[in-house]
């Protein structure tokens, strides 16, 4: 896991300031290629073959490669390129990309398996090529205006570059309120833009080609239950065994959950050594055992499996801490309250390991979060007959009969996973436009007619592709990559993701239950007690936080003079009063005032 930087023009200096600008990505080492119309940076985080040979950049004939992530199955194209006459110097996966690029170019995209971000530079065409992995776990930045073209791993990378146009969209706000994270190629600088999950890019003479490579269209039901559930077991325990190939260390997150405890019995299996485990929990101080459900959990699940387990406190004052520098962990306005435990947990299990393991994707590919239950009712409610829901109405709430009676999908959507903050206008002015979300959604994602008649599937089908991508992954990426740690996840390895969309809904979730058939499927294999365990998703103390340590620093932030460029347009003394009624217990307003205190330190670093 790396920093990669690019851009095409020849400076060495401004190379080696975008190198260190993401150094902490990579310490291990740094490389630089420059040529008239080409520079290319890297910052090396050594995992696999950690002798010189793995430098990068790394060239071939014609071709320079700087890359980010690991190629899970670059042993087995490695040998495929060997058959057709090419020979290796080292045992780097990096390698494998660059000759692989020169024997099938673009399509090598679709032959790999791994997280990746990577740049490649043809000598002889004088042209960039660009990718990005199916899901989007590893994420690259780019910015592009004016024939010129600069990338990177970070946002902040990219702003080394002093003839960076900084024009931001302010209107762009009103996405992170209502979806919580910016999606798809959107960035909060007008021509900044992040190449898409499964996406690639040409650039040459000055002009830019995006490509989608990868979009699953199969979502026919596989009704053979037997079958589904041993190829779950089978791909995942692969990519696991996959996963754990490393010089270095590894180690899960273990968050006390069924996704991470089913990674922990697949690693510990693997694992030739103690398998070494981390979590995380707060200070009791900061709240009620709701917070150290799953911490506790974890302890108990660490030592069924008599892993090497590691428990961090968050201690009071290290929230304010990570405040005073989150802008430059994160690069966006954003309401990633878990980014301080995670954080924190990444510093800590750094000085164990420099791979870990985790849990993500198991709710939205196997219908973990209690929304789709809640759309599955919705969609039973709409094909009963007119009469017996009438009859029925009577004895529902009239909030909740507009619910059921929602028949678009796109209203549907927005109403069960979108936030919807009243004070967001009232604050943000002009800024907040409430139907960006909604229209951005519609554009994207409901112009044409669904790939499937079954909603539920398509619901976790859109999170998969929004949430867990611009809000998940990103705050893990950013998150470990601040201590030059490298998360996978075994969960997102894409032939699983592409399995789960042919897998029915009715095996994943009911009235009663979520993720009913990973459940089924592991429930030999772990600890009883993990399925007598209410849904909790992963949650921080945060409201607790702005109401104690984090509460001067937020009125502060909240200032008239704290983001001069902020004074005249944002109701300051509204989020004031906003703040006020939060810390009083009146209103709970951690969303929207997360949002407004980011934004505001955002503002005052970049505006």
């Amino acid at each position: 896991m790396c920093g990669i930087n690019g851009f095409n023009w020849n400076d060495e200096n401004l190379i080696k300031k975008m190198n260190q600008a993401v150094a902490h990505r990579g310490p291990d080492d740094s490389g630089f290629y420059v040529a008239e119309k080409c520079s290319l940076g890297h910052q090396r985080l050594s995992i696999l073959d950690l002798s010189i040979r793995g430098h990068q950049p790394m060239k071939f004939e014609n071709l320079v490669i700087v890359f980010n992530g690991e190629i899970y199955n670059f042993k087995e194209l490695r040998v495929e390129l060997e058959k057709i006459g090419y020979k290796f110097d080292s045992s780097s996966d990096t390698e494998v990309l660059l000759k692989g690029y020169h024997a099938w170019n673009k399509n090598l995209v679709k032959k790999l398996n791994g997280i990746f971000a990577f740049a490649i530079w043809d000598e002889q065409k004088e042209e960039f090529f660009l990718a990005r992995d199916q899901v989007g776990i590893k994420p690259l930045f780019y910015y592009f205006k004016d024939e010129k073209i600069i990338f990177s791993s970070e946002i902040g990378g990219v702003l080394t570059a002093s003839n960076v146009d900084r024009e931001i969209v302010p209107e762009r706000v009103a996405l992170i309120i209502d979806m919580s994270c910016l999606p798809g190629s959107l960035t909060m600088f007008k021509h900044i833009y992040q190449l898409p999950a499964g996406h690639l890019a040409f650039f040459s003479n000055g002009k830019l080609v995006v490509e989608k490579y990868w979009q699953p269209t199969d979502f026919e039901n596989i009704n053979d239950k037997r079958e589904i559930k041993s190829n779950i077991r089978e791909i995942l325990t692969d990519a696991v065994k996959r996963q754990m190939i490393s010089d270095v260390p590894v180690g899960v997150f273990l968050s006390g959950g069924i996704d991470s405890s089913v990674i922990t019995m697949l690693a510990s299996r693997q694992s030739l050594k103690q398998l070494k485990t981390f979590s995380i929990g707060f200070d009791v101080a900061y709240g009620d055992d709701k917070f150290n459900a799953d911490f506790y959990l974890a302890r108990k699940t660490a030592a069924y499996f008599k892993t090497d387990h590691h428990e961090i406190y968050l201690k009071k004052g290290q929230a304010l801490e990570y405040m005073k520098k989150m802008v430059e962990q994160i690069d966006q306005p954003n309401g990633m309250t878990t980014a301080i435990p995670s954080y924190w947990l990444s510093q800590a299990a750094k000085k164990e390991v420099s791979v870990v393991l985790g849990g993500d994707g198991g709710d939205e590919l196997f219908g973990g979060y209690p929304r789709y239950q809640l759309s599955l009712w919705v969609s039973r409610w709409q094909k009963m007959p007119v009469t017996i829901r009438k009859i029925l109405t009577k004895f529902i709430k009239q909030e909740k009969t507009k619910r059921l009676n929602i028949n678009s999908y796109l209203d549907r959507y927005v109403d069960l996973k979108c936030h919807h903050e009243n004070d967001a206008q009232n604050i943000f002015g002009n800024f907040y436009q409430p139907l960006l979300a909604k229209n951005y959604l519609a554009e994207n994602y409901f112009k044409d007619q669904l790939p499937t008649t079954d909603f539920e599937k398509y619901f976790m089908w859109l999170d998969t592709q929004t949430w867990l991508v611009d809000h998940s992954l990103i705050r893990t990426d950013k998150t470990t990559m601040s201590f030059a740690l490298e998360e996978r996840v075994p969960i997102l390895d894409y032939r699983l993701v592409e399995l789960a969309l042919k897998i029915p809904t009715k095996y994943k979730v009911d009235f009663f239950e979520t993720k009913k058939i990973f459940k089924e499927i592991f429930k030999d294999d772990l600890p009883a007690y993990l399925f007598r365990q209410p849904k909790r998703g992963w949650l921080a103390p945060a409201a607790q936080w702005l109401r104690g340590e984090l509460k001067d620093f937020a009125y502060d932030v909240l200032a008239d003079d704290f983001a001069p460029a902020t004074k005249n347009v944002l109701d300051l003394k509204q989020a004031r009063k906003m703040l006020d009624e939060h810390i009083s217990g009146k209103k709970y307003n951690l969303h929207l005032l997360w949002i407004l205190i980011t934004w505001q330190l955002w503002s005052r670093r970049y505006l």
